[in-house]
């Protein structure tokens, strides 16, 4: 069945990694016909599920195909296949490496204008860091994607705001916990499920 590329994410079930590949291959037909850059975007997405499943060298070799054919896609895709290296790199069991990977993507995708996989990439950072850099990943995230137009990256207001609320409460500021869980109410109500 096709299904709109503007919305592939949505295609990433973490719980299916196995049912999830096979929808985003049944979706390389459409990519491509839109063009190179469609096509590596699903592909690196594809990457994501093959690290989800454990098989990490096919995840390092299918972006390493997405890098080599990706010259004149412009930064998306770039930002993309170093969020999944990171992402392959902590599913290893090295969350250092994958640190380097994740703040470089977030970096390029800052400069870049793409709020989104910056919000994407300042929440993987996060989730590698120990939990004082950590908390302020979350917060930088937060403040991006409350700011944000693009639905995507308001969306991660869901996951962000609760965390970061809880890591302030675990240090024992509950005023800017109230702060932080006040905005998921004011910010993210709007923001597709």
């Amino acid at each position: 069945m096709p299904h709109a590329l503007h919305d592939l994410e949505s295609l990433v079930d973490p719980a299916d990694p196995v049912g999830s590949e096979a929808a985003l291959r049944a979706a390389l037909a459409q990519a491509a016909a839109e063009g190179l850059c469609a096509e590596l975007t699903v592909l690196t997405l594809v990457a994501r599920c093959q690290g989800l499943q454990g098989r990490f060298d096919e995840a390092l070799a299918t972006l390493d195909a997405v890098e080599s054919r990706a010259n004149g896609c412009g930064p998306q895709v770039v930002v993309r296949v170093l969020l999944e290296d990171g992402r392959v790199l902590e599913g290893c069991g090295n969350p250092e490496a994958a640190a380097a990977f994740f703040e470089e993507s977030f970096s390029r995708a800052t400069e870049a204008g793409l709020v989104a996989l910056a919000v994407e990439a300042a929440q993987a950072l996060a989730a590698v860091l120990p939990p004082d850099p950590a908390l302020e990943w979350r917060l930088q995230a937060i403040e991006l994607a409350a700011g944000a137009a693009e639905p995507a990256a308001r969306r991660w207001l869901r996951s962000l705001v609760p965390a970061a609320a809880q890591a302030l409460r675990s240090r024992g500021e509950e005023d800017r916990a109230r702060i932080v869980l006040a905005r998921l109410g004011t910010q993210a109500s709007d923001a597709p499920g």
